[in-house]
């Protein structure tokens, strides 16, 4: 469960400095990566995916 969890936080990070990448390319887009990056470090923490599933 541990391995999930990094693995998760891991892509979530990855998916976040691609979106900051899209930033300053203007061809590449950014919300794909933004949702991702959400959904991963959403799934990585249990206290993060609450909060995010809250602020709905």
């Amino acid at each position: 469960m541990k391995i999930k969890r990094s693995l998760y936080f891991t892509f979530g990070i990855i998916f976040l400095s691609l979106e900051t990448i899209g930033i300053l390319i203007p061809l590449l887009p950014t919300t794909p990566f933004v949702i991702l990056a959400t959904f991963c470090l959403g799934k990585s923490s249990k206290k993060a995916g609450q909060w995010i599933l809250k602020s709905k």
